[in-house]
């Protein structure tokens, strides 16, 4: 890979990155009762970033091989559903 192209992606990464977290503390300022998914470490360190008083936050390992089971027997998915339901909002259909 060449240098450009190692920092076309680290600018793209970057950008990202900070879209996701201006996004994140957005959300949490501006809505209530959201479940916030954290997986990985990274996503775990934003966790400052959400206001636990007013939103649900699952944490978890990142769905990777290295994770082993520790991401597939966290049940997000049904415990996201769970709270939604629990508010009376609508479950997700979390089929692809």
């Amino acid at each position: 890979m060449t240098d450009k192209k190692k920092l076309k992606i680290k600018i793209f990464e970057n950008n990202y990155h900070s879209l996701v977290l201006e996004v994140s503390k957005k959300i949490s300022e501006k809505k209530e009762g959201v479940v916030f998914l954290l997986w990985g470490n990274f996503a775990k360190a934003k966790k400052e970033l959400i206001d636990d008083s007013k939103h649900f936050i699952l944490e978890s390992a990142h769905p990777s091989p290295l994770a082993g089971n520790r991401f597939f027997d966290n049940h997000h998915f049904s415990k996201t559903n769970e709270i939604l339901t629990g508010q009376n909002k609508t479950p997700i259909d979390w089929q692809v």
